[in-house]
Formats: C-alpha cells, structure tokens, sequence
C-alpha cells in the first residue's frame, strides 16, 4: 500500500457509494416519494424494482433460442436422451445474468467426464460457446461454457435428476406462496451484489435463498396466533416489512450455530446435532435441510455464510435507520444502481420512449398474488411505522381514511423486535 494513500472505506460503504442516484433518476422515483411512510414506501420499491427485473419479450426469445441450439447440438449427439432446463430459468426466478442450467437424462453415458468433453468440443466446433471450461472431479460433474451470441452462461450436467424436481418443487411454493417472488428478486441482487450468491465461492445459492425464505415467511411472527399457540392464514403482506423482517431474522436473531431451518410441515427450526449437521470443523454454518432429500443439508458448503449474515445485519440497521431526507427511496440504501443496472435502465428508457416520471415503462405493477399494495386507514398507516397518535375520545371513533385529525407526537422508523 502507497504510503500516505487514503485508507479505502469498509466494503458496504463502498458499494454504497457506487452509484449516487444524484446522477440519474429510476422510474419510479416520483411515485414513491408521494408515499409519506417509509415502510409503505419500501413495498413499493420493491414491487417496482422487482418488475423492472422481469425479463422483456425480447430477453424471453433471447434466452429461448439460445437454448434451443444448446439442445440441438446436444441431440446431434445423444438423439434419444432427454434434456431439461431446471434451475431460476424454470422457476422464472432468473435476473438479467443468471446462468441456465441444464441436464441430460437418459444419455446411457458411462463415462460421464468423456461426455462432457464431448460437449465441449462439439460447441466449440460450431462456434456457439466460449470460455469453455469442464469440471470432471466437481461433486456434480458439469460443463460450463457461454453463448457466444447472448453471451448466457450453460451449466450442463448428467443424469442428476434432483434439479428438476427441485424446480417444480419451488414452483409450487411460490403458488402457495405468492410473496416468496418478490422477496427472492431483492435478495438475490443483494448477495449478486457483494459477490456472495454462488455456492462454489461459499455464498448461498438460489436453492438455499429460497428455502430460507419459505421458512422466514412460514414462520412469521405474524402467521402465528400466540394465544392459540397455532398458525393461521394470511399474515402479514407488507413487503417492507417482511424485507426488514427477513434481515433481522437471518442477521441478529437466528443461532446459526446451534439452529438449522427446514420448510417441511409449515416451517420449522431444528437442533443440528439432532440432525446431524452439525460440522465440527465449521460450526458457524447455517443448516438448511433438503426437503426433497431430507439427509441433506443445502448449507453445507455457503462457508462464507458468516459473511453473509454480517451483510444481512447491516442491511437491517441501514434499512430501520431514521430518513436523512423526506421521501427518500429506502430501498437504495443496500441495493446499488450498478452498471449492469443502469445499462438495463437506459435500454428499457429506449424501448419506450416517452413514458413520465414515475412509470416503469413495462406495463403495470406486477399482479403477485399478496403483494398487492395494502389497503390500510391512516391511523393503520402510523401504527405499522411506529407513530404514536394522540386522539380525543370523542375523535377516536371518527377517526377514517380520509381523517386529518391526528397528531404525530413521535415518529421511529426502526420497528422494535417484537419475538
């Protein structure tokens, strides 16, 4: 290091500062500050930020037809084997840059390193992929490889038929349990973010992600009658809420030493030593069962989960601090307009021309069954932010949406943890 360089900032500070939203303005901007409470706020920023991920028509045939001719050239060389996506493609949960996974059953291979080689050379051949890279000795052996024309990512792989029924087991979460969608979106940008999203470079995978959010929304402190000792439908829908929630339980409450996380029977929390998870060597990591194999643990090798925690913790303090301006877009305190983003933004500013302030320029909000924007009064309003209001008794029963008296004594935008 220079000497008398300035010291660099800490990391989170840093990514913070990558992009000022000074310097160019998001779409929805202009709607989101007209919302007066933070949290209602943050909902909407994310439903927003969420869509404005969704892949256009044209990002759909683009990847469609990519892997259209990852599967002929398959074919040509297995006719009878069967070939499936699994993965975010499948779930629909993909952004921007997700890899596609893909998998071959039915190929009779025996030597599967031979075969992936075989790949390897024959889209090299016809100058469809490049950086070609073969991972014989991995667990799951794979070929990855990118498309020379979209520059996607291929992971392809034998025989493993667990990806599959992973996918249409996340499918039918997500239909259960609609607010799993939107949640995964924002988290995954999160982790994509400080690099702490893949499995191999001990992040948590888009399988772990979902999982812990299944069992964080099954076991929300607001699907549970503490007087009936029961669960109970509905629960909360306010995806700021929940945001925080997530982040506070997974960075500051959850015992990742002790505790592991499974979405069988609703949700539950589990004693790793009576699973036999627990890893003496790396007691730190998060236990998270397999619910399609139940001796498995998808946490076993995120060795960088403490890491990950520590990013979920600072996530809870900056998104519950006080607002340093009034309308501010919460949400942009931990997700960045990288370049990646705002690339995205641009392009999409110029497939509609013309939109105002305020319009994502793809269509409405996205129609996720739950997350519609609560229909709450005003005084519900100040009660989910923490205000307190004073109100005569001859008022308090006239008290209504459209009811101007009301007078905020205090306002604390950090919820207190109420577990």
């Amino acid at each position: 290091k220079d000497e008398g360089a300035e010291e660099e900032p800490p990391l989170e500070e840093a990514r913070r500062d990558d992009q000022s939203l000074k310097d160019f303005s998001v779409p929805w901007e202009a709607s989101c500050h007209q919302i007066y409470s933070p949290l209602l706020r943050l909902h909407q920023e994310i439903m927003e930020f969420t869509e404005f991920l969704q892949p256009t028509p044209d990002e759909r045939k683009m990847r469609h037809d990519a892997i259209a001719r990852v599967k002929e050239t398959i074919h040509s060389l297995w006719p009878h084997a069967r070939v499936e996506v699994f993965g975010s493609y499948e779930t629909g949960l993909y952004l921007p840059t997700s890899d596609i996974d893909m998998v071959i059953l039915q190929s009779n291979c025996v030597d599967i390193p031979f075969a992936l080689r075989k790949i390897a050379g024959n889209v090299s051949r016809r100058g469809i992929a490049k950086n070609l890279l073969v991972l014989s000795k991995a667990r799951i052996p794979i070929v990855k490889f990118e498309d020379v024309e979209t520059n996607l990512k291929f992971d392809i792989s034998f025989d493993v038929d667990g990806g599959p029924e992973a996918a249409l087991f996340i499918k039918d979460m997500i239909r259960k349990i609609p607010l799993i969608r939107p949640l995964v979106y924002i988290l995954k940008i999160f982790l994509q973010q400080r690099d702490l999203n893949e499995v191999y470079s001990g992040g948590v995978g888009s399988y772990g992600l979902i999982i812990m959010v299944t069992v964080f929304l099954m076991t929300h402190e607001s699907r549970i009658d503490k007087r009936e000792r029961r669960r109970i439908t509905g629960g909360e829908k306010n995806l700021g809420i929940l945001l925080i929630d997530f982040f506070d339980l997974y960075g500051n409450i959850l015992d990742m030493f002790g505790v592991g996380i499974s979405c069988r029977k609703g949700g539950f929390f589990y004693d790793k030593r009576s699973y036999d998870f627990f890893n003496v060597e790396r007691p730190y990591l998060l236990s998270i069962e397999d619910p399609l194999q139940r001796d498995q643990d998808v946490g076993k090798n995120s060795f960088n989960i403490q890491k990950v925690k520590s990013a979920f913790q600072f996530a809870h303090q900056v998104l519950t601090a006080p607002e340093t301006q009034a309308g501010e877009l919460v949400l942009m305190r931990i997700i960045r307009m990288d370049g990646l983003l705002i690339r995205r933004l641009d392009k999409l500013e110029e497939s509609s021309p013309g939109e105002p302030a305020g319009e994502t320029g793809l269509g409405d909000s996205p129609k996720h069954e739950g997350a519609e924007t609560p229909k709450l009064t005003r005084k519900e309003k100040m009660g989910i932010m923490g205000v307190a209001i004073s109100v005569s008794s001859s008022e308090e029963g006239a008290l209504s949406d459209d009811s101007d008296d009301v007078e905020v004594v205090q306002q604390n935008p950090k919820r207190s943890r109420t577990r």
